[in-house]
């Protein structure tokens, strides 16, 4: 529509803009992803001591890192056919696995990290098989199944108890949330 309705200086400006948008959403992305390999993965597992200038190493290698794997991800695209497919894949494999314990943590204060952990695991298998060995499924029916294991998967969770840190944590954070009613 643009190339048929805007003159070319239009139609450039049109392009640029275009291309700052994609250009700050992929930076943005790429920060946020960054950000959790480094601060959530590395400095809580494999170096708690880590100082500023070894966390910023490591976030430019995670950068760098996620960069190449969508590179080589966007080369399987067409495979898949086509990008609203590959999103479509993408966002029934982790969509609901994520989106779920998200809300569902914000309302319900009985569920503990292992019951997330085991949540998500079992809505990416769950999503993995419906997608692989029950081809013939509907998407709706295969999204309300994995919707179903997830949420076996988060409320069972619960039932392996909550170390007493991490309650007293929850515990204080829903108080504080109650008192200033946001």
């Amino acid at each position: 529509m643009c190339t048929r309705l805007l003159p070319h200086g239009m139609l450039g400006l049109m392009v640029s803009a275009m291309m700052a948008a994609s250009l700050s959403t992929l930076a943005a992305e790429f920060n946020v992803m960054s950000s959790v390999l480094t601060t959530d993965i590395y400095r809580r597992i494999f170096r708690k001591n880590a100082d500023e200038r070894e966390t910023l190493f490591v976030a430019r290698l995670a950068t760098v890192g996620v960069a190449a794997l969508i590179a080589c991800g966007a080369l399987f695209v067409s495979r898949l056919g086509g990008a609203f497919e590959a999103n479509k894949l993408l966002m029934a494999l982790f969509g609901v696995p994520i989106v779920i314990p998200s809300v569902c943590g914000i309302l319900w204060k009985r569920p503990n990290t292992k019951g997330v952990y085991l949540y998500i695991a079992m809505g990416v298998v769950s999503g993995i098989l419906l997608k692989t060995c029950w081809k013939d499924l509907s998407w709706e029916s295969g999204t309300f199944i994995q919707i179903a294991v997830c949420f076996a998967g988060f409320f069972g969770g619960a039932l392996f108890g909550t170390p007493k840190r991490e309650a007293e944590s929850r515990d204080g954070l829903f108080n504080v949330l109650l008192r200033t009613g946001k």
